[in-house]
């Protein structure tokens, strides 16, 4: 079973794709600076380096050799990502509720990514991992968000 804490080398066994590797570590630092500046826990000068990360990410050679199936993937992560957000304090709970799974999308670029460099079995190994790792990065011991 892969070791969901050592995601890159983990990674890096599962696709034998260096680039993509890199490309996956770099995506998920954007991710998860987007997310720290629209929740207020970074500075907006910030904004400026989440720039230079696109700036780099999109030019990226892993992405340019794939960007024809992995930029529908791309968009919906954001846009799951943007209904989280915008969902995650409405009144109405079935949203929050939703938005609570819904945040962990970019998850599923790493999916996509395993799929293309590795095929159907090894998207299946590491895809019950994601999930995973996506829950206990963001609730508590007693399973509430945080």
């Amino acid at each position: 079973m892969i070791d969901p804490r050592q995601q890159p080398a983990e990674l890096l066994k599962l696709t034998g794709d260096a680039e993509a590797v890199d490309w996956l570590v770099r995506y998920n630092a954007y991710a998860h600076l987007l997310d720290d500046l629209v929740d207020g826990d970074r500075p907006a000068k910030d904004a400026l380096e989440f720039g230079r990360m696109a700036l780099e990410l999109y030019s990226h050679p892993f992405w340019r050799k794939h960007s024809q199936r992995l930029y529908s993937v791309a968009r919906l992560c954001h846009s799951n990502y943007e209904d989280s957000v915008h969902w995650e304090t409405s009144p109405v709970a079935w949203q929050r509720t939703e938005a609570d799974v819904i945040r962990h999308c970019g998850s599923d670029m790493v999916r996509a990514v395993v799929d293309l460099c590795a095929g159907y079995p090894a998207l299946r190994e590491i895809s019950p991992i994601l999930r995973i790792i996506g829950y206990e990065d963001h609730h508590d011991t007693d399973g509430q968000p945080h």
